[in-house]
């Protein structure tokens, strides 16, 4: 069993079928077309933050649909990106990890959003006080 942190041999980013069943959960994990997120992270951000985007702002339920997520996915498969491996329970958890990814990047533009009002509230308010103060 390697330390956490050690590189494991993948082959291309992905570990070769034969060698999946030796490997650790960790190693399955590191191991999985998805997880190399940096080679994906233009495509799949800029999803995220176009959904959270509209979510925030329309509340409308479309908004917070994940058929795009899904085409994402075909998107890239059709390109040949592998985003499958023998383990259907791996690739299933590496899709949710996406999904709740998104989830959460919503969650923060609304508490983002929600500070910068408080900001502009606050320092409105404050000048207010402090030129009643000053007359």
């Amino acid at each position: 069993m390697q330390p956490f942190g050690a590189t494991m041999e993948c082959f291309d980013g992905l570990a070769s079928p034969s060698c999946m069943p030796k490997m650790s959960d960790t190693e399955r994990i590191k191991c999985h077309p998805l997880m190399p997120i940096l080679e994906l992270k233009n495509q799949i951000i800029q999803l995220l933050c176009k959904k959270c985007g509209d979510a925030t702002h329309t509340m409308q339920p479309m908004a917070f649909q994940m058929n795009d997520v899904c085409q994402l996915f075909r998107k890239l498969d059709s390109k040949g990106v592998s985003t499958r491996t023998n383990n259907e329970k791996l690739d299933k958890f590496m899709k949710d990890a996406i999904i709740v990814l998104r989830t959460h990047l919503s969650e923060l533009q609304k508490v983002a959003s929600l500070t910068e009002d408080f900001h502009t509230k606050y320092l409105s308010e404050y000048f207010l006080h402090v030129i009643r103060r000053h007359m």
